[in-house]
């Protein structure tokens, strides 16, 4: 079997049976009984696929999901940052905010994968309004500049004959 040393200890890199044996030098080495060891592989992340554009307006969502290479019994831990998620225990997640968000997928056998990060982008949807404008103006009156909030630099919002 495949193994490296460190002092007396033994890293396993593969599957199998082990022995460890000691000898003095004087007397013959004595074996310990067989054991069997499995390594198993950690859970295959294919992909963490989005139900819609990465990037969109507050008040909506997207959906993000894990998929695996295997059928299994797993568990679902999902970060947005190094900030574990509470309560998202599940294949799927909806994300509503700003943020870089992955999963942590644990098999019955303990061996976790983290998935790639995905970025989120939330737009803030200002609603526009109208101020200092009078509300009464006659007809064929001078015209007047509508001037709504927010402003965007270097765009002209709207402009009124009244």
């Amino acid at each position: 079997m495949l193994f490296r040393s460190v002092s007396q200890s033994r890293y396993l890199l593969l599957s199998g049976d082990y022995s460890v044996g000691y000898g003095s030098g004087t007397c013959p080495p004595l074996m310990s009984q067989p054991i069997t060891i499995t390594v198993n592989p950690n859970p295959s992340i294919l992909i963490v696929s989005a139900s819609g554009p990465l990037e969109f307006c507050e008040e909506l969502t997207v959906v993000l999901t894990a998929t695996l290479s295997q059928q299994g019994n797993y568990s679902f831990s999902w970060f947005e940052g190094n900030s574990i998620l509470p309560n998202e225990l599940d294949e799927s997640i909806v994300i509503g905010s700003s943020g870089t968000y992955s999963v942590k997928v644990v098999d019955e056998n303990g061996c976790f994968s983290f998935s790639e990060s995905k970025d989120i982008v939330v737009y803030s949807n200002s609603h526009p309004s109208f101020s200092g404008l009078d509300s009464h103006y006659c007809l064929n009156s001078q015209s007047v500049n509508l001037i709504g909030t927010p402003i965007v630099t270097g765009k002209q919002i709207g402009r009124a004959h009244v």
